[in-house]
């Protein structure tokens, strides 16, 4: 499955270079943003006759998402929740349904400037409602893909010029907290999980955004700013990223990592001498970092949380997720503790924590 992220900046306006794109990268899912069109303005006939089914949450002149998909949608929902006062149309989902159902969240996070000000303040509202959102997302631990334009520099190696985004929106320390906050929730950054650090004369393959003045195309004076954000189960399934100057595209294998492992075709290519460095790497961290005092409390941290939850849930399998809740109340014991001690260890620190500090009477010492 193919899905893409594509700013068109006027859907109208553009048609033919979307059509053209389409045609050319053939994505079984498109996600757009800035359609600058109330719904009933968007044209539908030219993408049907491609095979893709158009969902839109439009709005007159500015903003605008949509989701295109060649594959059957589910449970189309419009608007970030949160804010009911919110008009702006910047957030659409939608369940994919293919060999493995994936839940798509399209979005066009707010651009911020000029700081300081009200545009400012709208955009960090904007991302604690969208993580509030991935919260409960997360919850359900299927594969959730958040793909879209964030305006938002995660790090310098991320524009070609940083320190000429030093006071802007896009890349002040409070915006790339709340990128890091997201990202501590569980999600993967796809094009950094696939390619993870490109030397400086390979970064113009990331950029996703050039302004259009001042020949920035031309000086390659670009930035990234389109992501794909990815929940675990999500992020096991993904096999390549690719970023161009208009699009992000994610191809997800319909099954797991050990599937596409077993067809020949690893996640990530490592070349000899990587392998090695990545060994002797780790061989370093292990040595200098494992038994470093932080890490050991953080271990047997780790451990009093298990510890506890373990025999919580196999006593009180009512406190489950609703979809193991289910399956624990026809299980017998052993496979009851199989399934409990899947659970356990498929937390997230965050959440693990989380459900400690609700369920256990007695807080961990460490905290």
């Amino acid at each position: 499955m193919k899905i893409a992220t594509f700013n068109i900046n006027g859907i109208k306006a553009r048609l033919p270079a979307l059509l053209d794109w389409l045609d050319e990268a053939q994505p079984d899912v498109a996600v757009l943003q800035e359609l600058k069109s109330v719904d009933e303005g968007v044209p539908h006939e030219p993408f049907e006759e491609r095979g893709y089914r158009i969902e839109t949450h439009g709005q007159k002149s500015f903003n605008g998402v949509a989701i295109l998909s060649k594959l059957p949608l589910e449970d189309v929902t419009r608007g970030l929740p949160g804010d009911d006062s919110d008009e702006q149309a910047r957030w659409i989902e939608a369940t994919v349904i293919g060999e493995r159902a994936v839940r798509v969240c399209g979005l066009y996070l707010p651009n911020g400037n000029p700081v300081p000000g009200p545009k400012y303040d709208y955009k960090l509202a904007w991302l604690d409602r969208m993580e509030a959102r991935v919260k409960d997302l997360l919850a359900l631990e299927e594969p959730v893909l958040f793909a879209g334009d964030y305006n938002i520099i995660p790090q310098p190696e991320d524009a070609a010029r940083p320190e000429a985004w030093t006071n802007d929106a896009l890349f002040l320390p409070e915006t790339r907290r709340a990128w890091r906050r997201l990202l501590s929730l569980g999600l993967t950054d796809a094009i950094r999980a696939v390619h993870p650090h490109r030397p400086p004369a390979e970064r113009l393959r990331d950029f996703s955004f050039w302004d259009y003045q001042a020949g920035a195309w031309d000086r390659d004076n670009g930035i990234r700013i389109d992501h794909l954000l990815l929940s675990p189960q999500a992020a096991d399934l993904v096999s390549d990223v690719i970023g161009t100057s208009c699009e992000l595209l994610a191809a997800l294998a319909p099954g797991s990592v050990e599937d596409i492992r077993a067809a020949g075709a690893p996640v990530v290519q490592f070349s000899a001498r990587t392998w090695n460095d990545l060994k002797e790497i780790r061989a370093f961290l292990f040595q200098r970092m494992y038994h470093a005092a932080p890490v050991m409390k953080k271990r047997e941290e780790a451990d009093h949380v298990i510890r506890d939850l373990f025999p919580l849930y196999m006593s009180h399998p009512d406190l489950l997720p609703e979809r193991w809740h289910a399956r624990a109340l026809v299980a017998q014991e052993a496979r009851l503790a199989r399934m409990v001690a899947d659970y356990v260890a498929g937390m997230t620190d965050r959440y693990a924590l989380q459900a400690h500090r609700e369920h256990c009477a007695e807080p961990l010492k460490y905290l």
